[in-house]
């Protein structure tokens, strides 16, 4: 399945509010709560994942985009086909 720019930037939109989701629950529990250490630990140990987890799928999308662009450079190219 080609994934098309539409798809790609859907993906990477949402990943990214989600990430930025979980940074601004972070940031309310901290403000609202005063959490102690272990409740801070834990919460912090929550965004590390999302936000590693929002770097892969970024990572991912550019390598697909990568992927796709040079299978589309050697189409242009022509490339040579086995004779049967």
């Amino acid at each position: 399945m080609m994934l098309t720019l539409k798809r790609k930037r859907l993906v990477g939109v949402a990943t990214l509010a989600a990430v930025l989701a979980v940074w601004i629950g972070t940031l309310l529990f901290y403000l609202l709560f005063d959490p102690n250490l272990t409740q801070w630990t834990i919460a912090m140990a929550v965004v590390a994942v999302a936000t590693e987890i929002g770097l892969w799928v970024g990572a991912a999308i550019v390598g697909v985009t990568a992927i796709q662009r040079l299978r589309s450079r050697f189409s242009l190219f022509g490339a040579r086909k086995k004779a049967s």
